[in-house]
Parts: C-alpha cells; sequence; structure tokens
C-alpha cells in the first residue's frame, strides 16, 4: 500500500508511507514488549491520551492550513519561497505544545520546567583553551 501513496501522492506519498511504517513499527515494539514483559500496564498514560490526540489534530490542521494558505498566496517559485512552505506551517509544533500545556498534560509540564530550571553555576565547565602542556608532544 504505501509503494500506491509514493505514485498516487507524489512527494505527499513519502510522508504517508513513512507514517504508516512508524505505526506499524510502534505496534510491532508494542507487541513484542507485551509479550516479554507480563506487567505492561498504559494505566497512567490513558488519561494523557486524550489531551494529546486533541492537540495533535490541532497542530495537523493548523499546519495543513498555514501550507494551504502559503502555497496560494505565495507559492513555492523561489528558493526562499520553498523554505518558507517548510518552515512556516511546522510552527504547529509551538501550537501543539501550548494546547498540552493548557490541557495539563503532565510531560509538557515537566520539559517546561526543566527548561526553565537553573543551572547551578559551575555546573557545567568549559574548557576554551588546552594547556600549555597538552600542545608538546610527549615521548
Amino acid at each position: 500500500m504505501p509503494s500506491r501513496w509514493l505514485f498516487r501522492c507524489g512527494q505527499g506519498g513519502f510522508g504517508l508511507a513513512n507514517t504508516a511504517s512508524s505505526a506499524l513499527n510502534c505496534l510491532l515494539l508494542l507487541f513484542a514488549l507485551r509479550k516479554k514483559l507480563k506487567t505492561l500496564d498504559f494505566a497512567s498514560l490513558r488519561p494523557t491520551f486524550v489531551p494529546l490526540a486533541v492537540a495533535t489534530a490541532l497542530a495537523g490542521l493548523t499546519a495543513w492550513w498555514g501550507w494551504r494558505l502559503w502555497e496560494s498566496r505565495i507559492g513555492h517559485d523561489a528558493l526562499p519561497a520553498n523554505i518558507g512552505a517548510v518552515f512556516v506551517p511546522a510552527t504547529a509544533r509551538a501550537d501543539l505544545f501550548t494546547v498540552t500545556l493548557a490541557l495539563k498534560v503532565p510531560a509538557a509540564k515537566e520539559i517546561t520546567d526543566l527548561v526553565f530550571q537553573k543551572i547551578p553555576r559551575g555546573a557545567a565547565t568549559v574548557k576554551l583553551r588546552p594547556k600549555r602542556s597538552d600542545w608538546t608532544r610527549k615521548g
């Protein structure tokens, strides 16, 4: 079926085939984990499924709408227009993250806390210049 998408949808067929392949890989991994781990339980993930599905659908619709608007108004004749046609609709990621924060998805809150946490001084030291002794050849 993915090979049919390639010929019917052109470049979009690559995206559809990639999505189908990823979904199949996910299902196979889930099947293998369920066989290997007898206590695999997704009860903790169930409350976040609906908010994430809503946010994902919103992000997809926003990206599709942005792409349609870009193509109808600007097109893709020159390189800057091509770059914009890819990256402007891709800002749907920000919509997705904002919606997940608004719906209080725990993973989104953890990521936000991680990004905005203060890093103590000296936690990450950067060696800008090697010592003079490292420049000389030993032996």
